[in-house]
């Protein structure tokens, strides 16, 4: 970790992908039932296939955690 670095920074420091996998991503903040929460997206997709190849990449590139999320 670094001290200096505010949480979103240190998040983006462990899980943005471009460094990595070539793969363009960013983080942007939610708030849930009154919590702020950090989200990094790696794409937006019409189909659910491309988003699960993508899931793929992300795993591959070591972020085990990941999942697809879909909003209405």
């Amino acid at each position: 970790e670094h001290p200096s670095l505010t949480k979103v920074e240190q998040l983006a420091l462990k899980y943005l992908l471009p460094n990595r996998a070539g793969i363009v991503s960013f983080i942007r903040s939610v708030v849930v039932s009154g919590t702020t929460w950090y989200r990094v997206q790696a794409g937006a997709f019409a189909n659910r296939a491309n988003a699960e190849k993508r899931l793929e990449q992300v795993i591959d590139a070591g972020i085990n955690d990941a999942y697809i999320l879909t909003e209405n």
